[in-house]
């Protein structure tokens, strides 16, 4: 199933971390399977909390880099008809 993870959307990595809590707050688990649950939904969190740190900074970079073109005069974002070229 760890193959799986890493090709997972942030969508379906939180739909899956909802199960998780889901499944253990029904308190019909036994120990070694809330162990389990958890040691996955720590997991999930970590790769969420990654996914979601670099498309911050890529979005950062990218307002930088408009910014810095609007600085220069130049325009940041194509007219309609330059998305033909691209």
């Amino acid at each position: 199933m760890e193959a799986q993870k890493n090709e997972m959307t942030v969508e379906q990595m939180l739909d899956r971390l909802q199960a998780i809590t889901d499944q253990m707050e029904t308190g019909q688990l036994q120990l070694s399977q809330m162990m389990e649950l958890y040691k996955e939904g720590k997991s999930l969190e970590k790769k969420i909390r990654e996914m979601l740190d670099l498309t911050e900074k890529e979005i950062e970079m990218l307002n930088t880099g408009f910014d810095q073109d609007s600085e220069n005069g130049m325009n940041s974002i194509p007219e309609e008809n330059e998305y033909d070229n691209i």
